[in-house]
């Protein structure tokens, strides 16, 4: 949810860092099956795919946006990938949105897929909010990086941008905010938590 955000700044001025282990797998091996798609996986769905990665004893760094904004986004880069379905935006008021494959995408389950109650509770987690993404990248990554040495200016240049911009999708999710809520309980319970609802 801050995921490309967070590897431009590693890729940037870390690079040649060899303790640190980044996924180095370019969309174009993955298109002609050399790599897996991997840069979505959970930390469930990474320890199943590579049993040699373990998260036992280490601090996990969980990027979140808010829902609306995650929701558009989603509903966005959709659309982008399969213009030829049928997007409805009325999904969009109960939280859910049409996957490029043809099946109902649910935020809810996205936030439990990669938050689950189990790993929110663990006390492992760190969060970064995309709307605070500087302090919380710091703060998240004190520990293990040299986060003083990253230009301030860096922090402005990350920001994932949809390319293209429908207004009744932003329309009917800002109207509808308390129903969307209320569809997924569980990602608002996680953003009241870190991030007060607006």
């Amino acid at each position: 949810m801050a995921g490309s955000a967070v590897e431009r700044i590693f890729r940037a001025h870390f690079r040649h860092d060899r303790s640190i282990v980044r996924d180095r797998v370019s969309p174009l091996m993955v298109r002609l099956r050399l790599a897996e798609p991997i840069w979505h996986d959970s930390v469930a769905e990474r320890e199943s795919r590579r049993p040699s990665f373990s998260a036992a004893g280490k601090t996990v760094i969980c990027g979140l946006r808010r829902l609306p904004d995650w929701l558009y986004s989603r509903h966005m880069f959709e659309v982008q990938r399969s213009p030829a379905l049928p997007h409805r935006i009325d999904r969009l008021i109960e939280g859910r949105f049409l996957e490029h494959t043809g099946a109902i995408g649910f935020a809810d389950d996205y936030m439990r897929k990669y938050l689950p109650p189990d790993l929110l509770s663990s006390g492992v987690v760190r969060i970064i909010r995309v709307d605070n993404f500087r302090a919380d990248f710091r703060a998240a990554f004190r520990d293990f990086i040299d986060v003083d040495g990253i230009p301030e200016q860096d922090f402005f240049r990350v920001r994932n941008k949809t390319r293209s911009s429908d207004a009744l999708a932003r329309e009917t999710i800002s109207s509808n905010l308390r129903r969307i809520y209320d569809s997924c309980p569980y990602w608002a319970e996680v953003e009241a938590r870190f991030h007060p609802i607006k």
